[in-house]
């Protein structure tokens, strides 16, 4: 689905999504970079054929994915990595502690034994890691073709979580993943790495940025004045408390 100039909705689940995709998946976006495709986040990967489809269907050629960034390790964002590698081989690129936990291949570092006894994934839901090309660091940038993209970490939601800003074209683009969401919102879980100050910290941060297109990892999205969400995240940090819980 084309929300803008050179990016794509390829997938979107039905937790909190446009069931677009696997119920599953979390929102994947696909960014043209002049110089291949890049996708951002891989769903969990239980229907990577589905995930292809859209892609064809907005009349793009999936072997040009040459690049994938992860925001975070969860099931639902880097669950689809593994079989997006094996089937288009692209460059996966994540931050220090996402390439941590991949490089370890056990699921309970992603709290996903929690999950599926929470129900928020089928009991036999299968995560397997992908490998790891490029590891990225705090405000690393990289570019490809006419495309930069700027990491930032931003844990709370996660203490391995990142976000990016995609340039291209004088457009720039926040990636939040679950970092925040439209409404404002975030989402905070009984998970040991899952910390309401440190969340804070990150819509602080946020707060610095400059993107004018706002694309979380679920729910509503905007190609313009995405600052809004995050202006509005702040209200709730400048009194010292989040915003409202998404699930």
């Amino acid at each position: 689905m084309r929300v803008a100039s050179r990016t794509h909705l390829v997938a979107s689940g039905g937790i909190v999504g446009f069931e677009l995709t696997d119920f599953f998946d979390c929102s994947v976006w696909l960014v043209d970079t002049g110089d291949g495709y890049a996708l951002f986040d891989s769903g969990s990967g239980r229907d990577l054929d589905g995930l292809l489809r859209v892609v064809a269907d907005d009349g793009l050629d999936a072997s040009a994915v040459k690049h994938l960034f992860l925001t975070h390790a969860h099931a639902d964002h880097s669950g689809g990595a593994s079989h997006i590698h094996a089937r288009l081989k692209p460059r996966i690129y994540a931050g220090h502690g996402t390439a941590g936990i991949l490089a370890q291949n056990d699921d309970r570092l992603i709290s996903l034994d929690k999950a599926r006894k929470g129900g928020f994934y089928p009991a036999d839901y299968v995560w397997q890691a992908a490998p790891v090309d490029v590891v990225l660091s705090d405000e690393q940038t990289v570019t490809i073709g006419d495309c930069t993209i700027t990491t930032y970490e931003t844990p709370g939601h996660s203490d391995d979580h990142v976000s990016f800003v995609v340039a291209f074209g004088g457009t720039r683009s926040l990636i939040t993943g679950d970092a925040l969401f439209a409404g404002p919102r975030i989402t905070l879980q009984d998970v040991p790495d899952s910390n309401v100050s440190k969340s804070l910290e990150t819509i602080r941060r946020l707060a610095t940025l400059e993107f004018d297109a706002f694309l979380p990892g679920h729910g509503l999205f905007t190609v313009r004045n995405g600052r809004k969400h995050v202006d509005q995240a702040m209200a709730y940090a400048n009194r010292l408390v989040p915003p409202p819980n998404l699930l």
